[in-house]
């Protein structure tokens, strides 16, 4: 019987460490590439990898960036964002993207594509790189 509550007590303890963000329902360790915006095609290079935990790693055409998303899945929301500071050409498209990235609110993972959606009906396609 004590084994029986030792072995619940140590599985009540994985259960508790879960990654419930969206990194643990499909979206880690892939390189991601944004595609569209708003269901227009978005030609700035813009890609986020996602490790376990919901730590974000970025890179757009002028800048890499991070930040981490802490809540739970379906729900998104990215914090912490920090970005460097070198202009390019794409400087004001890597803005945006940075800046509809920050709000969105909503997620959604389909095999090898990621939907990232807002309040305001923004949406953000991603797909997995090959």
């Amino acid at each position: 019987m004590t084994r029986f509550f030792v072995a619940l007590f140590f599985l009540s303890l994985a259960a508790c460490t879960r990654d419930e963000t969206l990194t643990g329902h499909g979206a880690a360790a892939r390189l991601w590439n944004l595609t569209e915006i708003n269901q227009n095609p978005f030609a700035a290079p813009v890609s986020l990898f996602m490790e376990e935990g919901g730590f974000v790693q970025g890179v757009g055409p002028c800048n890499s960036f991070e930040g981490r998303v802490n809540s739970p899945y379906p729900w998104f929301s990215l914090n912490n964002l920090k970005r460097g500071t070198q202009e390019c050409p794409d400087y004001d498209a890597e803005t945006y993207a940075l800046q509809l990235l920050l709000r969105m609110n909503e997620a959604e993972v389909l095999d090898k594509t990621l939907i990232l959606r807002g309040d305001d009906t923004a949406e953000m396609v991603f797909t997995a790189a090959e």
